[in-house]
């Protein structure tokens, strides 16, 4: 996929740039805060009413499943597209592809919990993998 971005994840960016949220690290939420999948899964609930916070949980599908580290795998392919080579699956939970390294693709929690990225440097990351464009991760930088 390259080109502009769909409407769905422009919401996504938005919401990351706009400045409103507070970073959490190693998990979706932290009471005010959100990491940037939190944010994903809180855009996703905003765009199509589905989807529910329960404290620092988000809540999905239709066994209530509870999500805490990573968000369900239709909310990362809500903005991703069906294509699973985009995404890292773990069960029903997903870790978006968005950046690249020697050894190969990086996921969202990375950028965001180990090499502690801000918030907008990954919402770079995030409008690059949404064009099909993985750049290069570097853990010395932010």
């Amino acid at each position: 996929m390259t080109g502009q971005l769909t409407a769905e994840q422009s919401h996504f960016i938005g919401m990351l740039r706009s400045g409103e949220i507070e970073q959490a690290r190693n998990k979706l939420r932290d009471r005010d805060a959100m990491c940037c999948l939190g944010v994903m899964c809180e855009s996703f609930r905003l765009q199509t009413g589905s989807g529910r916070w329960n404290g620092d949980i988000f809540i999905f599908g239709d066994n209530e499943d509870e999500f805490i580290g990573m968000p369900p795998v239709e909310v990362v392919k809500f903005f991703f597209g069906p294509d699973d080579d985009a995404i890292y699956v773990d069960g029903i939970e997903a870790d978006p592809w968005i950046a690249r390294n020697a050894a190969g693709k990086e996921g969202a929690t990375s950028a965001n919990d180990e090499y502690k990225y801000s918030i907008d440097r990954i919402a770079n990351l995030f409008e690059s993998a949404f064009q099909g464009i993985l750049l290069e991760i570097n853990p010395d930088e932010d």
